[in-house]
């Protein structure tokens, strides 16, 4: 069985070596294929079957709004809405809410624009997570005119480089946006 799989792939060599032109495209489909194969593996082990790196990922459910009149649209929850849900819940352990945003945010008078969340209180504790530094949100910064609050990623450029400053000593309060923010 060796001999034969030795014969075989001696065999290969010598023709793959008469003709290099052949012996290039066979190496390039093959790199091209096992690299797709690697990439598809990745990505689909990553969304599909690797868990959500939060605690009990498999009792987290995204909830979105429609709108009839808009078409086959589904889009984010409006604010008043997502404390209606709250108030109203039986069905859920909890619910919380998040928006993408972005704001410029003032440290030292150096705006610098940042992409942001925009997050209920209780979405960290849901998800099981907490700061590294500090405080998360308290439930009178969720209520709507209260006061305002914005955590800070210790990778977030303004509040690493900002003159005198260091990621674990971050700014009592700032703007983000033209409004004032405490940290």
């Amino acid at each position: 069985m060796i001999d034969a799989l030795w014969n075989d792939l001696r065999f290969s060599v010598r023709l793959l070596a008469k003709s290099p032109g052949l012996t290039l495209v066979v190496v390039a489909v093959l790199g091209i294929g096992i690299g797709l194969n690697t990439a598809s593996f990745n990505a689909i082990n990553s969304m599909l079957v690797r868990p959500l790196p939060y605690r009990q990922p498999e009792r987290l459910v995204a909830v979105f709004e429609s709108q009839p009149h808009a078409g086959p649209r589904w889009g984010r929850v409006a604010t008043p809405t997502l404390f209606d849900l709250r108030r109203d819940n039986r069905s859920l352990a909890a619910l919380g809410g998040c928006a993408r945003s972005g704001f410029n945010l003032g440290v030292a008078d150096q705006p610098e624009r940042v992409a942001a969340a925009l997050v209920t209180a209780n979405l960290f504790p849901l998800l099981g997570v907490h700061p590294a530094l500090g405080r998360g949100f308290t439930g009178e910064e969720d209520r709507p005119g209260g006061p305002r609050a914005v955590l800070l990623p210790t990778s977030c450029g303004a509040g690493a480089s900002a003159p005198g400053r260091t990621p674990s000593a971050p700014p009592s309060t700032s703007t983000a946006s033209a409004i004032p923010w405490s940290a």
